[in-house]
Order: C-alpha cells, then structure tokens, then sequence
C-alpha cells in the first residue's frame, strides 16, 4: 500500500489517512494477519478508523455494493495471483503488486465517494472491537466470524483498534 506504488487519481483524504495509518509501526502486520487469518478488507478497517476520526458513520451496507464488486473482481483476484507467482518471478510479481495497489487505491476511491456522501454525522457510537466483528461479515462474504473463530480473532482485532488509535 505504498504511495508511489498507486495510480494518481483525485485528491482522496481517506487515502491519504489510510497510507499514513498503514505506515505506523505495527500496523501493517496486524492488517495483513486479520486478513489472512479472517478474511477481513483491510481497506474496510483502514476506512472505519477514518469514520471514526471523522466522527461519521457506516452508510447502510448496500451503498457499499461497488466497491463489493470491485474488491471481487480485481483486488482480491489480483491479490491471488501475486501470491501464487510468489516473489522469486521477479518482475512479473512486482507488476502485480503494482496493479494490486492500483486496484485497492481504486477501491479506496470508491469508498471515499460513498462514505463522503451517505455517512451521518455526529458518530454516535465509536465501533468496539464487538461491534465490528459482529458487523464484519457484512463485508467479508468470505469471512466466517462465528463463535470460536470470533473469539480467536478478537485479541488481534482488539491490537489493531489500540494501534489505529494512537
């Protein structure tokens, strides 16, 4: 999620807070382990910490529908095929971690149009760690939050919220 790895698009403050966020020490690693380990977006997180900076809410979930579309039909294809070209297939890894970055900048961009527009104002309720987990399979069709898997992840979910707020 590098800044010179991304297309250049129209100024996107939420992209602009979700590189410096993604930037702090630790933070990487506790959103690249909630999403291997639980199939959560990282861009979804990284967007929700803005919400709550911004003291706005999450819009109903099927204003989220494009970016939905998107995420399935290129960052998380894109994501696989970099993973399976592993990094020894050099340049060719590198070609498609630069097109992964483009496609999540793109889906930050789609993000940011939503939130912009349908977020309330006046964040009644920060989202806890509970609230999230129980709220997340609204966006990770792929995650299965349920009981133990929830409670394993909980400890990892709860270190991101405490990096994110620092």
């Amino acid at each position: 999620m590098a800044a010179q790895c991304a297309t250049d698009s129209p100024h996107n403050p939420l992209w602009d807070f979700a590189l410096a966020l993604y930037d702090r020490l630790g933070v990487k690693d506790v959103l690249l382990r909630l999403q291997d380990e639980a199939d959560m977006d990282v861009l979804i997180l990284l967007a929700d910490r803005w919400l709550a900076q911004q003291q706005l809410n999450w819009p109903a979930a099927e204003s989220l529908e494009d970016y939905r579309r998107w995420r399935d039909a290129m960052i998380v294809p894109l994501r696989a095929l970099r993973r399976r070209c592993g990094q020894q297939q050099q340049p060719l890894y590198g070609q498609l971690l630069q097109a992964e970055l483009s496609a999540e900048r793109q889906g930050l961009n789609l993000l940011y149009t939503v939130l912009q527009s349908a977020a309330v104002q006046n964040r009644a309720q920060v989202i806890t760690d509970n609230r999230l987990l129980d709220f997340a399979p609204a966006f990770y069709a792929a995650a299965d939050l349920a009981g133990n898997k929830k409670e394993a992840v909980r400890p990892l979910f709860q270190h991101w919220l405490t990096l994110a707020s620092q």
